[in-house]
């Protein structure tokens, strides 16, 4: 597999943006790892997006199970060489990923969980503010980048 070439403005871009995520990665997780709120809003909105999950979708829970099963129903058919129950298995669990991933989407919408998850960005970026003021230039920085190569790689 070949490795697209770009022109050189363009991959230092790439490599500038590729290396801001990285600080800001970085930085995310000592403000996680040092700061027991952001810990605990952290596990609340988790809670939140669960209880919007079963609202959008209330056979979540089954199916992530069922989702599980087919897993192993597809490794067990492919171990066995069975390509009928694999295609089968392989085939449902397309479908529940979709129908998982249109919850999660749809739950993400909902006021509760969006008001819930700004909140918990807000805390965060000021956290991370704290430990490195560099931070809100660098994701300034990291947004910028980001349009520009959207604009450029379309």
């Amino acid at each position: 597999q070949q490795q697209q070439e770009f022109p050189p403005e363009v991959q230092a871009m790439l490599d500038e943006l590729e290396e801001t995520q990285e600080k800001l990665e970085e930085l995310q997780n000592r403000a996680l790892a040092g700061s027991e709120s952001l810990q605990a809003e952290q596990v609340r909105i988790q809670g939140v997006v669960e209880a919007a999950l079963r609202i959008v979708e209330p056979e979540y829970e089954s199916l992530i199970a069922r989702f599980g099963e087919l897993q192993q129903e597809a490794a067990a058919a492919q171990q066995a060489e069975d390509m009928e129950a694999f295609q089968q298995a392989m085939n449902e669990a397309q479908g529940l990923q979709m129908r998982l991933q249109t919850a999660q989407a749809e739950a993400f919408e909902r006021d509760e969980v969006d008001t819930a998850v700004t909140e918990y960005r807000e805390q965060l970026v000021e956290e991370m503010a704290r430990l490195d003021p560099e931070a809100p230039a660098l994701m300034e920085r990291m947004e910028e980048l980001v349009e520009r190569l959207e604009e450029i790689l379309g």
